[in-house]
């Protein structure tokens, strides 16, 4: 999957459902989504954060700054510190790192930046991770349906049943806009693991929903016109 479609999927979960995940990041602590900070560019050349949003906490505002990671790369500790550093000088706000993982992963998560002169310790800077496979129940039993689309991420085998739980969560999604736009989610990430003519076969009756989406891949849009142009022509006859 090109990588700016998956970022697109993922901006549409932390934009509309960023309470959630600050919700698992901080289940005994309250800590309130107060606003969205929209493509924060930072002060180096070509560096973006879009997942920024303002939350309050005892009266204290904080920046969120949510990052998805498919899998750990050595560079991640060392990039949150200079993002953490960055946002706070410009906003002039603390800053809440959040690193999402999206893989499951048998090794562990480091969640530290640290600098040592021989075995001494200098300076460590440490940020918050959540490991989404650990919600995979959870998410299942419908306790975090704004989540679904990610399930197909979070087992160890993605499969036909996966597919149609996450449909069913989906479909209970009262608001139209949202319910379109996880549908979009669901069928882009499901793209990584499944054939394409088997996803378009599975999601077959949702395609009227799908059409409300705020952002459809290339391959599903155009199924969408192959659908609309067949239609026409049967009209015709």
């Amino acid at each position: 999957m090109p990588i700016n479609i998956f970022d697109r999927v993922l901006k549409i979960l932390a934009r509309n459902y960023a309470a959630r995940f600050l919700q698992l990041a901080f289940p005994t602590t309250e800590v309130y989504l107060a606003g969205t900070l929209e493509n924060v560019e930072l002060a180096l050349p070509e560096q973006r954060v879009d997942f920024v949003h303002r939350v309050v906490h005892a009266g204290q505002e904080y920046l969120l700054h949510m990052e998805f990671q498919i899998e750990h790369r050595a560079e991640v500790p060392r990039r949150m510190f200079v993002y953490s550093a960055l946002l706070t000088q410009q906003f002039d706000l603390p800053v809440i790192t959040l690193v999402l993982y999206l893989q499951r992963q048998a090794a562990s998560i480091p969640d530290t930046y640290e600098v040592r002169v021989g075995s001494e310790l200098v300076n460590s800077f440490t940020y918050r991770t959540l490991r989404l496979w650990e919600y995979e129940g959870a998410i299942r039993r419908g306790q975090y349906p704004e989540l679904a689309p990610l399930l197909v991420m979070l087992v160890e085998r993605p499969d036909r049943e996966i597919l149609t739980r996450e449909r069913e969560l989906i479909l209970a999604e009262e608001d139209p806009q949202r319910r379109a736009d996880l549908l979009a989610c669901a069928v882009t990430i499901g793209a990584r693991y499944f054939d394409k003519e088997f996803l378009w076969r599975f999601f077959r009756e949702e395609v009227e929903m799908l059409k409300g989406a705020s952002f459809i891949e290339d391959w599903l849009e155009e199924k969408l016109e192959e659908g609309l142009q067949q239609g026409l022509q049967q009209g015709l006859q």
